[in-house]
């Protein structure tokens, strides 16, 4: 039983982000800032719930030269957002059985 236990490892495969070692690494001062309480989604100026990306969407829209950006936390939210602008007037989108992915289970 103390062999399923999560073990410190060497990613020695090649593969920079891999799925099976955990993903990606958490650099030690994220590990730091996140074990005490953040301003995440509150506004500190007026002390109300804040938006979660607005800090990102801010940053990326200025290094873009946009007016705006939005940020989402997955690539099944961004394939929806991206279709809703796309066939704001169709009904369906047709998606080949190889662009299908399914991530874990």
């Amino acid at each position: 039983m103390a062999l399923s236990r999560l073990q410190p490892v060497i990613n020695g495969s090649g593969v920079v982000i891999h799925t099976n070692l955990g993903r990606a690494p958490l650099p030690v001062k994220s590990v730091a800032v996140g074990t005490g309480h953040t301003n995440l989604e509150i506004d500190l100026a007026t002390g109300r719930r804040g938006k979660r990306a607005a800090y990102l969407e801010q940053c990326l829209a200025e290094l873009c030269g946009a007016e705006a950006a939005l940020v989402a936390n997955n690539c099944a939210a961004a394939l929806v957002l991206i279709l809703r602008h796309f066939t704001a007037e169709k009904k369906e989108v047709i998606i080949s059985r190889g662009e299908l992915v399914q991530i874990g289970g």
